[in-house]
C-alpha cells in the first residue's frame, strides 16, 4: 500500500527540519519526500505491504529525538496518473502556451 503522510514538525525551527530530513532519508520505506508550504511542513510517501507495516514505519518516523510530530495520513486508494520520469520539455512548453493565453 502507498499511504500520503502529513508531517507538522511542532514548534518548527531550521535545526529540526534538517535533522528530521535526514532521519527521513534513512528510511527506505519513505519512497517520496516534499517539504512544503501551508498547514504542513512535509509530505511523505510511504510504501508499506499493509497496516501493521505501516503503523511500525510510522512509529520510527516519530522517533526523532527531542522533537514533537504532529501528522495525517492519506492511504492511497486509485493510482490513476503516475510519471516515473519528468520531461520539463512538455512542462515548459506548456507554462509558455499558458502564458501566451493570458496575455
Amino acid at each position: 500500500i502507498f499511504i500520503f503522510v502529513m508531517i507538522d514538525i511542532v514548534d518548527y525551527t531550521q535545526e529540526k527540519a534538517a535533522r528530521f530530513n535526514k532521519h527521513i532519508s534513512s528510511m527506505p520505506e519513505v519512497i517520496g519526500a516534499r517539504t512544503v508550504m501551508g498547514n504542513y511542513d512535509n509530505v511523505l510517501l510511504v510504501a508499506a505491504r499493509n497496516i501493521d507495516h505501516y503503523q511500525r514505519i510510522l512509529q520510527r518516523i516519530q522517533d526523532v529525538e527531542l522533537m514533537v510530530i504532529d501528522y495525517q495520513s492519506f492511504p492511497v486508494t486509485n493510482t490513476f496518473r503516475t510519471q516515473s520520469a519528468l520531461s520539463l520539455i512538455p512542462l515548459i512548453d506548456a507554462m509558455e502556451e499558458d502564458r501566451n493565453a493570458s496575455i
